[in-house]
């Protein structure tokens, strides 16, 4: 194979499995440079990667559980975490919140890379509570991340807090952490609503972050530019109970789910006059056993996969391949009354600001130790058996 021209080369290696790509690895060397440490093949690969389903305790756990698309066994656990929880998903990078020591992490698990960041000052919120990003609450986090050339990332977090200030007016605050500190806070007043709890977190899509209210509307919110609007929409008709506000890679989207039959509605002309909610696709739900009827949801969503929990005995979870048309088992899920469930695909893109490694960590007390142990726990279970794939250098120690 090392005959072959590079084009050719990366058509095969592309078209691999992970376990003859780690075989190749192994017992070649210019192999090995190629699938390690070559940007270009690394990018492309991860692209077409199916995604993996990470779930915890809503409120946090020190356990954490991962679920691999169309292998129907146990889920692979970490426990003995620091009490922490996944706020977020976005571009290959996960937002978390340890509750023991307050403290937000941007990671990117298959480079190892990541980053501490600093509590929203209480003086550049609203009032004197404690902002709705110190206890973790997902609804009001958005996390974006902009892809500034084919391997480089960027990441912003920003805190949103409302504010009902009369009957008819209500304030939105929004702040913003590029990594470094919190910036000024950014104010926008409409009329009120509340936001929808169908919306497991604000949707970050085409450069704006978007939250869903119970009227129908859909507040954005510009990070780069930092300004936020207000749309107005007009629901689909006859949404069920079970409805999930999420998207797919270019429009925002609606999942609208009854025991027969799944209602995939998308967002179109968000940008016009005349937005409106289309629906685009049905899907049969024929996973779950008629006597479980209510009790079961639509868990997460992402344009590939659709993601079902049932509540009966044993908790099954099962996954939708959107492109196969087909449903999966994905093992047992948890006894928890409620979950978080995290869809996530690996990057082995560079991201602006995550430049932490073991190096720059100074060990003061047994709760870094305990810290860092669980990021990197946490960091290994998210990327499976990608970590094959990471030269040995790109590897992060914490012992």
């Amino acid at each position: 194979m090392d005959s072959l021209p590079l084009h050719l080369l990366n058509e095969i290696l592309l078209r691999a499995d992970l376990s003859s790509l780690a075989m190749m690895r192994s017992t070649n060397r210019s192999l090995r440079s190629l699938i390690s440490n070559d940007p270009y093949f690394k990018s492309k690969y991860f692209s077409q990667l199916r995604s993996g389903l990470l779930h915890m305790a809503t409120g946090g756990s020190s356990m954490l559980y991962h679920h691999s698309f169309g292998d129907p066994r146990s889920p692979r656990t970490k426990d003995n975490l620091m009490e922490c929880r996944i706020l977020a998903s976005c571009s290959g990078l996960l937002l978390l919140y340890l509750n023991g020591q307050s403290l937000l992490c941007v990671a990117n698990p298959f480079t190892k890379k990541f980053r501490f960041l600093n509590h929203i000052p209480r003086s550049r919120t609203m009032d004197s509570r404690d902002p709705y990003l110190n206890r973790g609450d997902r609804m009001y986090i958005g996390f974006a991340v902009d892809h500034i050339d084919r391997t480089t990332q960027s990441f912003k977090i920003v805190s949103m807090k409302e504010e009902h200030r009369s009957h008819n007016l209500w304030v939105y605050e929004f702040l913003i952490n590029t990594g470094g500190s919190w910036g000024l806070p950014k104010r926008v007043t409409c009329y009120p609503s509340e936001l929808d709890y169908r919306m497991k977190n604000p949707i970050y899509l085409n450069g704006s972050l978007h939250w869903l209210r119970k009227d129908g509307s859909i507040i954005v919110f510009k990070p780069e530019t930092e300004e936020a609007r207000l749309i107005q929409f007009k629901f689909p008709e006859k949404l069920s109970l079970k409805t999930l506000f999420a998207s797919d890679d270019k429009n925002l989207v609606l999942i609208s789910a009854t025991e027969d039959v799944i209602k995939v509605y998308a967002l179109e002309n968000s940008f016009t006059t005349d937005p409106k909610w289309v629906l685009s696709r049905r899907i049969r739900n024929g996973v779950l056993d008629k006597n479980i009827r209510n009790r079961w949801n639509v868990e997460a969503y992402d344009g590939k996969y659709l993601v079902l929990r049932d509540y009966s005995k044993d908790q099954m979870v099962h996954g939708y391949d959107m492109t196969a048309n087909k449903w999966g088992l994905m093992g047992p899920g948890r006894f928890y009354p409620t979950l978080d469930f995290i869809l996530f695909t690996p990057s082995s893109s560079y991201v602006i600001g995550l430049d932490q490694n073991d190096d720059d960590m100074v060990l003061h007390s047994d709760d870094d130790d305990k810290r860092f142990s669980s990021l990197s726990s946490i960091m290994e279970l998210a990327i499976g058996g990608l970590d094959k794939f990471i030269s040995p250098e790109e590897h992060v120690s914490f012992g």
